[in-house]
């Protein structure tokens, strides 16, 4: 979470939606507008940046949620779940095994787990913000930052679409990727899209 005291906005960064893009990025702000990260309890109780709680006197401020692409950032998910694994010395599972995990339930660590929705749940939010166009949604709000904010974390890898060629794969993650796409306005993609 970022607070931005003067105005009275706090900015939710779930997981994979340019939390640490926008945390690095804070430092740039004008010192005038009071903008603060915050590390607190997240969702599944660690304290990191990811927290969703509002430090006390702050509970009036405007929610602006970041969210992203619900495949895009499943697969951003899925290359942070193999990064932990390599650094462990552990074989990373492929794709559609993670994606059959998320899809079942059967991943306990809500960091991978949850979607967006269950992530902002309970939330007031006022505006939301995609990463895939962060620059001119937030500038839509009132922040503007005073250079284009670089993609920390960002790997340059192929698109979503080039992960779901497993048939079927698509309609296993349905159900907990389609409510993201409601959240954040985003569209199922075709078959052909695929």
């Amino acid at each position: 979470m970022i607070l931005l005291n003067d105005l009275r906005m706090a900015i939710v960064t779930p997981p994979k939606c340019a939390s640490t893009t926008l945390h690095d990025s804070v430092r740039h702000l004008p010192t005038e507008l009071r903008a603060w990260p915050v590390l607190g309890p997240s969702l599944d109780g660690r304290i990191d940046h990811h927290t969703r709680a509002l430090p006390a006197g702050c509970e009036d401020y405007k929610i602006v949620a970041v969210v992203r692409h619900p495949l895009g950032r499943l697969v951003s998910l899925y290359h942070h779940n193999c990064t932990w694994h390599s650094c462990r010395g552990l074989a990373a599972p492929a794709f559609w095994f993670f994606v059959n995990q998320i899809a079942r339930g059967e991943i306990g660590d809500v960091f991978y787990a949850a979607n967006l929705t269950r992530w902002l749940d309970g939330l007031n939010i006022a505006h939301t913000v995609k990463v895939e166009s962060i620059d001119a949604d937030l500038k839509a709000i009132g922040l503007e930052f005073p250079t284009k904010l670089p993609k920390a974390n960002a790997a340059h890898r192929c698109g979503w679409a080039d992960y779901f060629t497993q048939p079927g794969l698509l309609e296993t993650i349905k159900p907990w990727a389609e409510p993201d796409f409601e959240l954040g306005g985003y569209k199922w993609p075709t078959e052909s899209a695929s």
